[in-house]
C-alpha cells in the first residue's frame, strides 16, 4: 500500500472541503425529510424505521451523491474515473466503491471522535435529557441528534480521508482530480473516453 498517497493530494484542503459540502448538505436534508415522514407515520417507533432506511442509503443514496459530486463543475478541477489511462462514465459500481471507501473509513473516525466527546458531555453543568421536551420525542430528538453529527463528522473528516480516496487503485479504475489547464496554457490534445469503466 502506498501509504503516503493516504496523505499526498492534488486538491488543497479548501477544494476537498468543497467536495465534502457537496456531500454533506444533500445527505442531511435528505435526512431530515426521511426523519420527518417517518415520525408522522410509525411515531416514536421511528429508530428501527430509520435503520432501514440507513442501509439503504448505503446502497442507494451515498453512490448517488457520489456520482453527482463527480458531475458538477468545480473552479480549477475536475473529478473523473480513469480506466486503462482513459477517461470513462462513473457507473453505480465505480460509485457505490467510492461511497463505500468514504463511508467506512468516515464511520471509524466518528466513532473515535464520539467515544472522545461523550464523556466532555459529563462535564456540562445540565443534563442534555433536561432539554427533550418529552419522553415521547426522544426517539425523534436522538434520531435528528445523531443525523446532525454524523453529517458534520463526515463534513469534518471527509477533506482528510480524500487523499485516500484518490490514490486507491480500485479493480479496474482510479477516481481522480484532474487540474484544468487555463484558457493560455491549454492543449488543444484530445482525451480518449470510454463508454464505462469495468
Amino acid at each position: 500500500m502506498d501509504w503516503a498517497g493516504l496523505f499526498r493530494c492534488e486538491l488543497s484542503y479548501r477544494e476537498r472541503l468543497r467536495l465534502a459540502w457537496e456531500l454533506a448538505w444533500p445527505l442531511f436534508l435528505l435526512d431530515l425529510a426521511v426523519i420527518g415522514v417517518a415520525y408522522l407515520i410509525v411515531g416514536p417507533k421511528i429508530t428501527d424505521l430509520y435503520v432501514a432506511y440507513a442501509l439503504l442509503a448505503l446502497v442507494i443514496v451515498n453512490p448517488f451523491l457520489v456520482r453527482r459530486m463527480a458531475g458538477l463543475r468545480y473552479p480549477g478541477f475536475r473529478l473523473a474515473v480513469l480506466s486503462d489511462g482513459a477517461e470513462a462514465e462513473m457507473g453505480y459500481t465505480e460509485s457505490f466503491k467510492v461511497a463505500w471507501l468514504l463511508g467506512w473509513r468516515t464511520e471509524i473516525f466518528s466513532y473515535l471522535l464520539l467515544f472522545i466527546v461523550s464523556p466532555l458531555a459529563q462535564l456540562l453543568p445540565f443534563q442534555l435529557s433536561s432539554l427533550v421536551p418529552s419522553t415521547s420525542d426522544a426517539p425523534l430528538l436522538n434520531i435528528v441528534g445523531l443525523s446532525l453529527f454524523s453529517v458534520m463528522a463526515g463534513l469534518t473528516l471527509s477533506p482528510f480521508i480524500m487523499p485516500g480516496m484518490f490514490s486507491k487503485q480500485y479493480q479496474g479504475f482510479r477516481f481522480a482530480a484532474l487540474r484544468e489547464a487555463s484558457p493560455r496554457t491549454a492543449t488543444t490534445v484530445p482525451v480518449p473516453r470510454r463508454a464505462k469503466a469495468r
